[in-house]
């Protein structure tokens, strides 16, 4: 791969959409359920989504992988690019047993990490090109921070995600 073609965080722009792919919070929940049964949402270690890359690297802005939170890693995207995101909780593709085992569901999707699924930028004019398997999940815009909502009202947000570095008192 070209260096002009690497996917880096810092290139989204304002109005892009926001895609992911896959299911997000699935790898928090499983390994908070360790021992139960779950098979329709088993923990998988980590892969590399190289075909999903090579599937956007023409048209994607920004590009980082979902290994800390979704809100964490959109949020290097927003703080490398000088933007702010907006995402729709409704819009995020969840497994169903999440959503019906756990009152806290969206945390696991929020700030759950180890999912290693891929979240990018792209123009809506590029919408056509989107592969299988990916969701647009809110916009790009003004601010610095990642807002989320829930039936068009934006909520209150009780935990991020994994902060690296962060000092434990």
């Amino acid at each position: 791969m070209e260096k002009d073609q690497y996917l880096t965080r810092s290139k989204a722009r304002r109005g892009d959409l926001i895609a992911v792919t896959g299911e997000i919070g699935s790898a928090a929940f499983a390994l908070k359920h360790e021992g139960k049964d779950l098979d329709s949402c088993p923990y998988t270690p980590p892969h590399p989504h190289i075909e999903i890359v090579q599937q956007i690297v023409s048209f994607a802005h920004a590009c980082i992988d979902i290994s800390d939170g979704l809100l964490v890693d959109l949020g290097h995207i927003c703080t490398q690019s000088k933007l702010g995101a907006k995402i729709v909780l409704e819009q995020i593709p969840v497994n169903k047993l999440i959503k019906t085992s756990s009152p806290n569901w969206s945390d696991y999707v929020l700030a759950g990490g180890d999912d290693y699924q891929m979240c990018f930028t792209f123009a809506v004019e590029d919408l056509n090109k989107l592969p299988a398997h990916c969701s647009v999940i809110g916009q790009m815009g003004c601010g610095d921070t990642v807002k989320v909502y829930v039936n068009n009202q934006q909520i209150k947000l009780k935990h991020q995600g994994f902060i690296h570095f962060n000092s434990v008192d």
